[in-house]
């Protein structure tokens, strides 16, 4: 009895590979001949898109904390004659806008207190490192969640990953700890989160 196996080399997404290549043969469209870096990106984008990055990615009342401070940066690009999204400083080549194919799968950092800026974060450069250079003097709480909130004593930074942004704050430890809290019926009211908004 022989081990040799004639697919050991074959490519586990060889058929779709050939079923896109055909259509894009139909339509008209020129074949695709680099797939293993459309897979890798692939693979990047549903990591970045589904990965979480702290336990407060999966707690409900962070994540509307992160809608809100991302609705904030939204509301700044559109509704604003003339405002466009900024791109921060960053390390290594996150973003070019020629290049979205490329730059597509990236992950962006969103500082609470100024939502106007988003920063393409990467393994040169992280929301930690984010975190380090613009919020290590900052002391204003921007979280404001805790009845005990102690509003210019921030000295935690916490992450909530939505979507492909990293929202990050700086916290007091009340506000901190009242996201462990089983009763938080002090929390501040929000009332625009909805299916809709979740769509958009």
């Amino acid at each position: 009895m022989s081990n040799h196996d004639p697919f050991k080399h074959l490519d586990p997404n060889h058929e779709r590979h050939q079923r896109i290549n055909q259509v894009n043969s139909q339509a008209g469209a020129p074949a695709v001949l680099d797939w293993p870096a459309l897979d890798k990106m692939a693979e990047t984008i549903a990591n970045n898109g589904f990965g979480r990055i702290s336990a407060l990615d999966d707690d409900e009342e962070a994540r509307n904390l992160a809608r809100e401070t991302i609705l904030l940066h939204r509301k700044g690009v559109e509704h604003v004659p003339g405002a466009e999204t900024v791109i921060g400083e960053h390390a290594g080549p996150q973003h070019d806008p020629s290049l979205s194919l490329q730059t597509a799968d990236r992950l962006y950092g969103l500082l609470a207190f100024d939502t106007k800026v988003i920063f393409p974060l990467s393994e040169n450069f992280t929301w930690r490192q984010l975190s380090e250079k613009y919020l290590s003097r900052y002391r204003v709480c921007d979280v404001d969640v805790s009845i005990g909130c102690e509003r210019t004593n921030a000295g935690l930074v916490i992450a909530i990953k939505s979507g492909e942004f990293v929202c990050i704050y700086k916290t007091c430890e009340s506000c901190r700890k009242w996201f462990s809290q089983p009763d938080r019926e002090h929390f501040r009211t929000r009332t625009f989160f909805d299916d809709l908004w979740d769509r958009r």
